[in-house]
């Protein structure tokens, strides 16, 4: 029987843990019979097209696994620069790195990610920290500036 979704993800996270990674998401879809997996990991100082190729190679036979599918068809890649965080969970593997937040009621900022939960974001400007819900956000990304 396949695995659903978060039992994917939890999986796969664990093992790019063991590798010195975070995973910032997994996608999966169907396409024309074959599944389509799209895999974004995060290390401090980058992750290099080798460190890709290593998690290609070693979570597909295990996604392979969860899902009993043969057909597939998986990328690799890392965050990139000025990355969009969509959601909570693509937020903890940035804590320490500097983001660009876009509030509902103001103007862009930058601050360093101190910390995040399922509902708010702890950030760090100009020495002091700061709290600001999800909901108060209307887009935040990696800045790329820094």
């Amino acid at each position: 029987m396949a695995a659903d979704h978060a039992d994917l993800v939890q999986d796969i996270q664990e093992i790019i843990a063991g590798m010195g990674m975070s995973l910032v998401s997994l996608h999966q879809q169907v396409v024309s019979g074959r599944l389509q997996v799209s895999v974004v990991v995060h290390r401090p100082g980058g992750v290099s097209l080798e460190d890709c190729t290593t998690v290609h190679r070693t979570i597909q036979p295990r996604i392979s696994v969860l899902t009993g599918r043969r057909d597939i068809n998986m990328e690799v890649s890392s965050p990139g620069i000025g990355r969009k965080l969509r959601n909570p969970e693509e937020y903890k593997p940035f804590i320490g790195s500097m983001i660009k937040v876009l509030p509902r009621d103001g103007d862009w900022f930058s601050a360093r990610l101190v910390s995040c939960d399922g509902t708010e974001v702890e950030l760090e400007q100009n020495g002091s920290n700061s709290r600001m819900s999800f909901n108060d956000i209307t887009v935040s990304r990696l800045d790329d500036t820094v």
